[in-house]
């Protein structure tokens, strides 16, 4: 088996470059709209919002690196990718600064970058209802800066926490592609059932009783002509299935087939996984993989 690729130059110049521009675009707001301060946007007078999105946006880069190159991400990455966000976040600071130039009113010095970071992080606070500053947080003002540096750095891991949820071909080095098959109904259709109509409720008891089985029977049948690799006879179960797309779109409960493969080495597996809904609620819970022959992966 090869080595395995390491995040190289690559991904992390263009992370790095993707979180120069979110920063720039934060900058360049500021100065043209002087009310828009992005990273001062807070929910429940706690939550950085603001340097989560600007974060969030910085660290796509990494992400997309990560799919040109066809490099897997691991967990020191993300440590390494959070740790450089840190230095990105006080490099953006350091701009905001040298855009400034600010000196002291008195004797016309140059300020050091340490005097004015100081200078700001305690200058902070709320607004108040009229819109005036509020009263600034002093010391305090190192807490609330600690939440952007964190919201800032732990957001540029999002998109690339992402890519490693993506399943990886460790003998290629390349990322699987991923395809919905089919959906097997595995519910009834959701309807009113009026309180104490006990027949009504017996049956939409059976009737999902009824689509539980013959939901387990499809994939049943299906999990036995993938293990075979009998393309013909998937192309035909398939094709009866899918007769039966709309009503999967309609009922509670449905069993996604997901495939996933390298077209590389021609090794795959199906993933069924069974998807509940109750309103706006979504439960996944994946069933056991589907092996696949690697015949059977070049077909589908």
């Amino acid at each position: 088996m090869k080595q395995e690729k390491k995040p190289g130059l690559i991904v992390m110049g263009l992370g790095i470059l993707s979180s120069i521009l979110a920063l720039l675009a934060v900058h360049k707001s500021y100065s043209m709209f002087p009310d828009l301060n992005i990273m001062g946007w807070y929910a429940n007078f706690v939550i950085p919002v603001g340097a989560i999105l600007v974060g969030a946006c910085a660290g796509c880069g990494y992400g997309i690196g990560s799919w040109v190159t066809q490099t897997r991400l691991t967990k020191s990455t993300l440590i390494v990718i959070c740790l450089v966000q840190i230095a990105v976040y006080f490099a953006g600071r350091y701009i905001e600064y040298s855009s400034f130039n600010p000196v002291h009113p008195d004797t016309g010095a140059s300020v050091p970058f340490f005097v004015y970071y100081d200078y700001v992080v305690q200058s902070m606070g709320w607004l108040n209802k009229d819109g005036t500053p509020g009263e600034p947080f002093g010391l305090w003002g190192y807490g609330i800066n600690f939440l952007d540096v964190s919201g800032f750095s732990l957001a540029g891991i999002f998109f690339p926490a992402i890519m490693m949820k993506i399943p990886y071909c460790s003998h290629c080095q390349k990322y699987m592609k991923q395809t919905v098959l089919t959906e097997i109904p595995f519910g009834v259709v959701p309807r009113k059932v009026k309180k104490g109509d006990i027949e009504e409720s017996q049956k939409l008891e059976d009737e999902m009783d009824e689509a539980i089985k013959i939901g387990n029977e499809k994939l049943a049948e299906l999990t036995q002509v993938m293990t075979a690799g009998d393309y013909s006879a998937l192309k035909n179960l398939l094709s009866e299935i899918n007769n039966h797309k709309e009503l999967a779109k309609k009922v509670n409960a449905k069993i996604s087939i997901k495939t996933v493969k390298c077209n590389g080495c021609h090794t795959g597996y199906a993933q069924p996984v069974v998807v509940v809904k109750n309103g706006d609620q979504v439960e996944e819970s994946e069933l056991e993989k589907i092996v696949l022959t690697a015949d059977l992966v070049r077909y589908i």
